[in-house]
C-alpha cells in the first residue's frame, strides 16, 4: 500500500535496517526508499508506478475531496506542526503511508502544500511560466501553455487545479473563495 515500499521485506525493516541494507538491496534490484519531499516530479511518478501523478498528490487530493470540502479554511488554518513534521518525516523515510488513519483534514492540506513547496522544480516549468506571463492569460493561452508541460508536470498541475476548483465551489461551507485560493 505504501508509496515507495513495494516488497514485504522492505516494509518490515526499521529505518536503521533500511539504511544498512539499502546498498545490498539496490544491487539485487530491490527498490530502496527515496525521499518523497524534494524529489523531482519525473522521479516521484516512477516511484508511484503510474507515470503521471505522485501517489502523495493523488492520495491527499482524494482525502481533501472526501473529508475536507466542508472544512472551514482548509488551506488557511494550519495543521498541528508536530504532526506535519512527524508525518512528512515518516513518508520521507519510506514507511507505509496509510493516510486513512490521519483524521485532521488540515493535515492533508498542510502535507500537500509542503509537497508542492518542496519540489526542486515547480510543477509549472520555468519556460512555460514565462510563456504564460507573456500571454494574454486567456483560457486558450493557459491551455496551450499547460499542454507544453512534461506529462508528470501537466497531470500533477491538472489534479491541483481541479482540486482547487472543486474547493472553490464549496466556498459557502469552507470559506475558500477563488481569491483565498490564489
Amino acid at each position: 500500500m505504501g508509496v515507495i515500499v513495494s516488497t514485504a521485506k522492505r516494509a518490515l525493516c526499521s529505518p536503521t535496517e533500511q539504511q544498512t541494507h539499502s546498498g545490498q538491496w539496490a544491487s539485487r534490484g530491490v527498490p530502496v526508499a527515496e525521499p518523497i519531499y524534494g524529489a523531482p516530479l519525473s522521479r516521484a511518478v516512477v516511484i508511484a508506478g503510474d507515470g503521471q501523478v505522485p501517489h502523495i498528490v493523488r492520495s491527499l487530493g482524494g482525502l481533501l475531496l472526501t473529508r475536507g470540502l466542508d472544512e472551514e479554511g482548509i488551506f488557511r488554518v494550519p495543521a498541528d506542526d508536530f504532526q506535519v513534521k512527524q508525518t512528512s518525516r515518516m513518508l520521507n523515510e519510506g514507511r507505509p503511508d496509510d493516510f486513512n488513519t490521519l483524521r485532521d483534514p488540515h493535515l492533508y492540506s498542510a502535507l500537500l502544500k509542503k509537497y508542492y513547496a518542496a519540489l526542486p522544480q515547480s510543477a509549472i516549468t520555468d519556460v512555460v511560466h514565462q510563456q504564460l506571463l507573456a500571454s494574454d492569460m486567456s483560457s486558450d493561452a493557459l491551455q496551450a501553455g499547460l499542454l507544453q508541460l512534461p506529462l508528470p508536470h501537466y497531470a500533477t498541475t491538472l489534479i491541483l487545479l481541479r482540486l482547487l476548483h472543486t474547493m472553490s465551489q464549496h466556498c459557502a461551507e469552507n470559506r475558500m473563495t477563488v481569491n483565498n485560493l490564489d
